[in-house]
């Protein structure tokens, strides 16, 4: 009978520190690990919030210079959208590039009148020409390219080819390009008045 009197405690003992461990494995050890993965994740996300804050304080620039950079980059668009604005200009353009290109020009016309939309501040001129020219196909090719990247807003809607002489490598070829240009003004006015 002693020996059951002991033994009950023993058990109950035995039994309360299983039941200890299963529950500490079952609810409080996962708890611990997911505790220690956000412990990990917080210290890392901490490390890039520092990296962050230290990059933006690398990074901050001056609102004067910001504004200088921005009023540089608005009169490089306006000086390119001004060349499709004056049809003297675009003329000029023409017989340069052709220079460039290596063809030769018969006739420059326009092929419509300019059509100005006006908003007050922004004006718009929209115009287009005929360009006859000769030279070899090569050539040719590369005054489509040289026009439709030199010349502000401008693009060649319209190429026609017919071969002056008989074919060759080197053999002459007439062109017909139209064009259509559109010239920009006053769109950045608000940034010209910057301080």
């Amino acid at each position: 009978m002693i020996v059951q009197l002991v033994r009950r405690p023993i058990m109950l003992t035995v039994a309360g520190a299983f039941g200890c461990v299963a529950l500490w494995s079952v609810i409080v050890a996962p708890m611990k690990q997911e505790l220690d993965r956000k412990a990990k994740e917080l210290e890392s996300q901490q490390m890039l919030v520092t990296q962050g804050l230290a990059e933006i304080a690398r990074a901050e620039v001056d609102p004067i210079l910001l504004m200088n950079e921005f009023k540089v980059i608005a009169q490089e668009y306006e000086s390119l959208w001004a060349i499709s604005a004056d049809s003297t200009v675009v003329y000029k353009m023409f017989d340069e590039l052709a220079l460039i290109a290596g063809v030769s020009i018969d006739r420059i016309e326009p092929s419509r009148t300019g059509v100005r939309t006006d908003d007050g501040q922004t004006r718009l001129l929209h115009s287009g020409f005929v360009v006859e020219l000769r030279g070899a196909y090569d050539r040719i090719l590369a005054f489509v390219e040289l026009t439709q990247t030199s010349m502000g807003l401008t693009r060649v809607t319209s190429v026609r080819v017919n071969p002056a002489s008989t074919m060759g490598q080197d053999s002459v070829v007439h062109a017909h390009l139209v064009t259509e240009h559109v010239g920009v003004s006053g769109l950045f006015a608000a940034v010209k008045e910057l301080p």
